[in-house]
């Protein structure tokens, strides 16, 4: 994490990165044409509370909710993956 100089005026910026905002959740990546990442983050807030969405840069987004909604986070995903032209699953690195 990088602060700014103490004397530069702006705030502190805190990022969490994805793999620790995760931990402990179902976790799916799909990935989308850049310019569909908006309309896929509001899918999913609308979602009301069923998963968090993560969008780090591009079009690759990182869906996570609660392991015992999995079934539901899934299908949330599939359903994207269909309604986005050229959207896929990104297949997930166990070692992660």
């Amino acid at each position: 994490m990088a602060l700014p100089p103490a004397d530069s005026g702006a705030k502190p910026r805190y990022v969490l990165p994805v793999e620790e905002a995760g931990r402990g959740l179902y976790v799916c990546e799909i990935e989308v044409s850049p310019l569909d990442v908006v309309y896929v983050k509001s899918v999913v807030e609308a979602s009301e509370g069923l998963a968090n969405v993560f969008a780090e840069s591009g079009g690759t987004i990182t869906i996570a909710g609660p392991p015992d909604r999995a079934g539901a986070v899934m299908e949330l995903a599939e359903d994207v993956v269909r309604e986005c032209e050229g959207a896929r699953f990104v297949p997930r690195d166990r070692g992660r």
